[in-house]
Order: C-alpha cells, then sequence, then structure tokens
C-alpha cells in the first residue's frame, strides 16, 4: 500500500480570517474545545491543556475562557498550533496508525510527505496543503494545465511529476516503486533524472521511514 500526507491537513478547517491573519489564544482554545467536545468527554479542560503544552512547549493557566501562556504567541503562532493539532489528530496520525497495521501483514508498505510547492501559486502559510500532490499524481505538469488545475508548471516540475507517476506506476504493476528504472523519459535529460535515483524505504513499526516528496 501507498499512502502518504502533506504539510497542513487541516487547512480548510479554518476561515480565510484566521488563515490570513491569525487568531487570538481565546479562538483556538474555543476551536479545540469543539473538535474534543465527542472524543474527550470525561475531562475535556484536562485534554485540551495537555494537548496545548506538548505542542507549544509553554505551560498554561487556566482561566475561564482561555489558556493563558507564559510566554506571548503572535496570531500567526497560536493559529498554525492549532492547524498543527488538527492535521495530526484528523489526518496524520489515523494514517499512520493504517500503515503500522497494514506493515505488519504485508510489508509492501510506503508512506510520503509532500513537501514541494508549485512555484507559479501562492500558498497559505508557505506550506503544502490537502491535495497539492494531486496535480503531479495525474501528470498535469507534463501536458500542462487543464479543469481546475490551472496553475503553470516549469520543466523541472513536469521532471517531478514524471517522477511520482513511475513511482506509482511502479508500484501498481510489481508492488515496489523502486523497481524497474526508466530508460526513457519524456522531461529534461537522463542527467537530470538521477537526483531521483533513491530507493524508497519501506514503512515498518520498528524503522517508520518515508519519502519526502519536494525541498
Amino acid at each position: 500500500m501507498m499512502y502518504g500526507v502533506t504539510e497542513v491537513e487541516s487547512i480548510n478547517f479554518l476561515g480565510p480570517i484566521a488563515l490570513t491573519y491569525g487568531m487570538l489564544q481565546k479562538e483556538r482554545d474555543q476551536e479545540l474545545r469543539n473538535y474534543l467536545r465527542f472524543t474527550c468527554e470525561t475531562k475535556p479542560e484536562l485534554c485540551v491543556s495537555t494537548i496545548l503544552e506538548e505542542y507549544t512547549g509553554n505551560i498554561f493557566i487556566m482561566d475561564d475562557e482561555a489558556y493563558s501562556s507564559t510566554v506571548t504567541n503572535t496570531a500567526g503562532v497560536v493559529r498554525d498550533s492549532l492547524l498543527d493539532i488538527l492535521s495530526d489528530a484528523r489526518t496524520v496520525a489515523p494514517i499512520l496508525k493504517m500503515g503500522l497495521f497494514h506493515s505488519m501483514v504485508n510489508r509492501h508498505s510506503y508512506f510520503y510527505v509532500f513537501t514541494h510547492k508549485t512555484e507559479s501559486k501562492d500558498h497559505l502559510l508557505n506550506k503544502t496543503s490537502t491535495g497539492d500532490e494531486l496535480a503531479y499524481v495525474f501528470g498535469v505538469p507534463l501536458g500542462g494545465s487543464s479543469f481546475h488545475f490551472v496553475d503553470r508548471y516549469t520543466e523541472r516540475e513536469a521532471l517531478f511529476s514524471e517522477v511520482i507517476m513511475t513511482y506509482i506506476c511502479n508500484f501498481a504493476y510489481r508492488g515496489n516503486p523502486n523497481r524497474a528504472r526508466k530508460l526513457e523519459n519524456y522531461s529534461l535529460g537522463q542527467f537530470d533524472w538521477t537526483q531521483y535515483d533513491v530507493d524508497w524505504p519501506e514503512f515498518g513499526s520498528k524503522q517508520q521511514y518515508y519519502l519526502q516528496l519536494g525541498k
């Protein structure tokens, strides 16, 4: 099985104002309470304070509305901490758990983190988010923009897309993305392909390896 994530998997959870300008601590805390309402019913406030301490590294003092940090946080830092929490809880942790279960019965388990940011596209928070890898999986940079993929792509991004498609095709045919290196390519030259001549290690319970797709 092949599976992966982007850098921010919860970006659609927040509204445009919070994404652009950040948020107050009490706004973040309330969003977190809302999310934990049905998953931490016994001691929700303890869950909130423990999670915030884990993700921010600060000690929080509970009051009626918010957790006051001992360190002054900017609105952007507060927003980013919530995005990290929600990304891990809603996407990353479940995928990793699934991957661990799968690897116990089938060692052909491959995990990726997609970090490439398309040069012509503006990225919120300067990070990749849900769906950013789809254009490269479907080979859009090779044929040019179409349908709802309207970004412009460089030659190197076309090569990057071809590399990803090669990984996927190898896995689909043989169960291993590393086999059957291409002798012919459509993007740039063979020398340019050498930078991607790396083995994609298997993901397992002992060694949780992954391949970073991007810089």
